[in-house]
């Protein structure tokens, strides 16, 4: 079997999630978790990992997804350079802390951290603030954690996106090239990018990025789960190897 050098590959090991953010560009949440034969056939077909994203929903909740990944990353038969889980902060638990104490001694784990106003905004709602702030000492003292700057996004008056801070938003009634803020991930897919999978192989090394969703679907990214489903390029369940799923893309649809 040919082992395939991924620069980047992402993950969406769930669908779950345990906030309902308006603003989410993903859509509902969903009960869909990652088959573990997925994981094991990723880890089956790629012998190296630059970057290795875990994505959701919200990652800490899919326990058996992070087991095995933690099992598989253990064996220390696929290199990974650095991991990056992204998370909105408010979900821990011992078995989830172990699992990271082990992922840390194969690879540089980074845990990003969703920390927007309209996160922040749910998770008050919620009263999982002070939780979310607990969990983010705690992870300080042993991991790599990143927040994502406050920013807003928005979109101006000839259609154009932008982000901008909370400082920025304080004089947002003078900023008359703004049309309107994003509450809604509806109108956000509308302006958001498209980023097309690079789908070239060349010996044996997968250029750019290769994002496999929870069922399997090799897809571009950013979308929301609807868009998602509707854009997939290819499953591999169709494939003996994770090469012959990406060579199978028609270049028509990327």
């Amino acid at each position: 079997m040919e082992r395939l050098n991924v620069r980047n590959m992402s993950l969406e090991i769930t669908r779950d999630c345990n906030l309902e953010c308006r603003h989410c560009f993903r859509g509902e949440k969903q009960s869909e978790n990652m088959d573990l034969d997925i994981i094991d056939y990723v880890f089956d077909n790629v012998c190296r990992i630059n970057e290795f994203m875990l994505t959701g929903g919200e990652p800490f909740l899919a326990k058996e997804q992070l087991k095995r990944i933690t099992e598989r990353i253990m064996e220390d038969k696929t290199n990974i350079g650095n991991m990056v889980i992204v998370t909105n902060g408010s979900v821990m638990s011992f078995d989830v802390l172990g699992m990271l104490y082990q992922i840390n001694k194969r690879t540089n784990l980074e845990i990003r951290l969703s920390n927007d106003y309209f996160h922040n905004l749910e998770l008050d709602k919620k009263g999982l603030s002070k939780i979310k702030d607990n969990n983010i000492d705690l992870l300080k003292e042993h991991f790599n954690i990143t927040k994502t700057e406050n920013k807003l996004f928005v979109i101006d008056k000839v259609g154009r996106a932008a982000d901008i801070t909370e400082e920025e938003m304080i004089d947002i009634n003078n900023k008359s090239n703004v049309k309107y803020i994003i509450k809604s991930y509806r109108i956000l897919e509308e302006y958001r990018r498209e980023y097309p999978l690079p789908k070239l192989i060349e010996d044996d090394v997968v250029c750019g990025s290769l994002n496999i969703d929870v069922f399997g679907n090799i897809i571009p990214t950013y979308y929301s789960y609807e868009l998602e489903d509707k854009n997939s390029y290819a499953n591999i369940h169709d494939h003996k190897t994770l090469k012959l799923a990406i060579n199978s893309i028609d270049p028509s649809m990327v």
